[in-house]
């Protein structure tokens, strides 16, 4: 049984991962399949754009090969082939072959991602400590003491530059935002109490996560912008709900003679 090199099937950490296909040892595995029609995903593809641009050089002089995308952050090749030309197994070949022969790139491809924080009730004496730990947070930009509606303008600001927007906020006063960007995340009873920006690292963390998680198309750029203005507060949620049981259990002994 043929078996594709090991560099055709190697992950972003370092781990080779073969699957049997149509009688081949291989790095891909059919997500979907029709005839005439197929769709191939490998690991080794992980925003890494040089090696979808070696696969699809290759696909281009494939006598019976109609159309054909690939995608670095979702690690997938959509072909439409005519089966009475070439098969779904010999397509596979000719990928393992491409990526076999190409120099793989070490560095994974930098994503077209940009974060951003928005503060409405930050105080000014606090301005400069939000300043210093935006940029501790790796943030792109930052802004503080903006209103709601400015906060509507930059997102349609960065809409017009042709980004995809992504905001993170609280649904009350980010509602204007919520509602203009791409993909809204609003936090259930996120409440910020008092002039802190203590919350800011975790919903750093929350808003890289969700830009990652969401989406992923072709060269497509993205921006998450963040609202800290306020962010919880879970733990008094999870206090306040405590209390609110212990409200509706009787307690054993109470009120007996």
């Amino acid at each position: 049984m043929p078996v594709a090199a090991a560099a055709a099937a190697r992950d972003r950490h370092g781990v080779v991962r073969y699957r049997r296909y149509a009688g081949r040892i291989t790095g891909w595995f059919a997500e979907r399949q029709r005839l005439g029609s197929i769709r191939l995903r490998n690991p080794v593809l992980y925003r890494k754009r040089a090696l979808c641009e070696a696969i699809e050089r290759e696909l281009m002089s494939v006598l019976g090969v109609d159309r054909y995308d690939t995608n670095a952050m979702k690690c997938r090749v959509d072909i439409e082939y005519d089966p009475r030309q070439i098969s779904a197994a010999q397509l596979v070949e000719i990928l393992d072959s491409a990526l076999a022969a190409m120099e793989h790139p070490a560095a994974l491809d930098k994503i077209n991602r940009e974060l951003t924080i928005c503060s409405a009730s930050l105080p000014l004496a606090a301005v400069a400590q939000f300043a210093v730990l935006a940029a501790e947070l790796g943030m792109d930009r930052y802004f503080a003491q903006v209103l709601p509606t400015e906060k509507a303008d930059y997102v349609e600001k960065l809409q017009k530059e042709g980004r995809k927007v992504c905001f993170v906020g609280d649904g009350i006063n980010d509602a204007i935002a919520l509602k203009k960007a791409n993909v809204s995340i609003s936090l259930r009873g996120a409440i910020l109490f008092g002039p802190s920006i203590a919350p800011l690292p975790a919903l750093a963390a929350l808003a890289r996560d969700s830009v990652a998680r969401v989406g992923g198309g072709r060269g497509g750029s993205r921006e998450a912008a963040l609202s800290p203005n306020n962010v919880a507060g879970r733990g008094r949620q999870r206090t306040a709900a405590a209390a609110r049981r212990d409200q509706r259990v009787p307690r054993l002994g109470a009120g007996a003679d």
